[in-house]
């Protein structure tokens, strides 16, 4: 059945929904706090506290998450990470930063508007992402600043008539490089054991700059279907190819695929600062039984006036050339091409799969460093307007 066919009529469960308001999800308890008018719209995590959101019981699908902190600094927002436990395990299956699960890198909100993930003018987190589970699933907010902060959500779910071990467990990893390492691949997913689905992939990228580039995504997306194999048996032809554009990649928003972010420093000349990306296999269903990995090239391409004084074999002994190396264009530049770079890369990728992981915890040094704002980025207005508030 397609991911957006409405399902018939059950009569083996139903929808239950956790919120401020009603924090057991039990009938007749909503809306109670206050006298019923609006009086727990939101909990309070403190500082570097964990905070239960929800904690249902199953078996049954979670079916909605949406969520909203207040917008602050790209460095404060990367404070917040989203943990998912399932079956009363107590390590996470899903320990990713709060924005990033919702398709945001860079501590950055924008809008998103796609199959599974949106972000409603920048501000409200939502995802429609199925998540089953047999025994129970718990959902958690850490608050990793030294302030308390509030945290308002939604989380929306449907009883009975599921089966996790055989449809799969969501799960999500996430990691970053910063910065990647010259001629090595950017891994963005371990070696995970199958069977499991491939749901998609976010991508963030902080460019870092390097003279003579003027494109930071040629490298290819690699997919390796068996384990120990030297080769992939999925290679797609470069980055901006894999997330549905072509010819470099602008900012967009699209059913399965986009790139939501894009953030140019005015001082620093066209390459943007931070760009992010997303695809879904959605109607593309990428299955693998024995189990996947998933590397990305970091490459680049370079073109070099005529005239410049550029050196190729000094630049090769910093930036080796890849692929068919590097040709001239008539009168336009003496040398173009393909050369292998760095940058600073995060992903998170989501999959589900029978058999539970448990990845550690990101760092905070990880998380924080390296995603200020740049020359000429402004905050939103309602975050100016909310630390006005609060200031006040």
């Amino acid at each position: 059945m397609s991911e957006f066919e409405l399902l018939p009529l059950r009569t083996n469960g139903e929808t239950i929904s956790v919120s401020p308001e009603n924090p057991s999800g039990r009938p007749g308890m909503g809306g109670v706090a206050g006298g019923g008018r609006k009086g727990e719209p939101y909990v309070s995590c403190g500082a570097g506290s964990e905070t239960e959101l929800a904690t249902l019981s199953g078996p049954g699908t979670l079916t909605h998450i949406w969520m909203t902190v207040p917008p602050e600094p790209p460095e404060a927002m990367r404070r917040w990470l989203l943990e998912i436990f399932y079956d009363d395990h107590d390590r996470p299956s899903i320990s990713v930063p709060l924005l990033d699960f919702f398709c945001l890198p860079h501590g950055r909100p924008a809008s998103v508007n796609s199959a599974f993930m949106s972000t409603n003018d920048g501000r409200g987190l939502n995802s429609f992402l199925a998540m089953p589970f047999e025994q129970s699933i718990r959902i958690v907010a850490v608050n990793l600043d030294v302030v308390a902060k509030p945290v308002f959500y939604q989380i929306t779910a449907r009883t009975g008539g599921t089966d996790a071990a055989s449809a799969g467990y969501l799960q999500a990893v996430w990691r970053r490089e910063n910065p990647t390492r010259l001629g090595q691949d950017f891994n963005a997913l371990p070696w995970t054991a199958g069977p499991l689905r491939l749901v998609g992939m976010n991508m963030g990228i902080r460019v870092l700059r390097h003279e003579y580039f003027t494109w930071y995504g040629e490298g290819e997306v690699k997919m390796y279907t068996e384990e120990g194999h030297r080769n992939p048996t999925i290679c797609g032809t470069g980055l901006e190819d894999y997330f549905g554009s072509a010819w470099e990649i602008g900012q967009h928003s699209h059913l399965y695929s986009g790139c939501p972010l894009v953030v140019a420093d005015s001082h620093e000349g066209a390459l943007p600062r931070f760009v992010s990306f997303y695809r879904w296999h959605c109607r593309d269903p990428y299955i693998f039984a024995s189990g996947l990995r998933i590397d990305v090239q970091q490459l680049g391409y370079i073109k070099v006036p005529h005239g410049s004084g550029f050196d190729p074999e000094q630049f090769a002994r910093a930036h080796p050339p890849a692929g068919k190396h590097w040709h001239a264009v008539k009168d336009i530049f003496s040398h173009a091409g393909v050369a292998e770079r760095t940058d600073d890369v995060c992903a998170t990728v989501y999959f589900y799969a029978g058999q539970l992981n448990f990845p550690t915890r990101p760092r905070l040094a990880d998380l924080i460093s390296d995603v200020e704002r740049v020359t000429g980025e402004q905050p939103t207005p309602i975050e100016a307007f909310l630390t006005s508030m609060l200031r006040a």
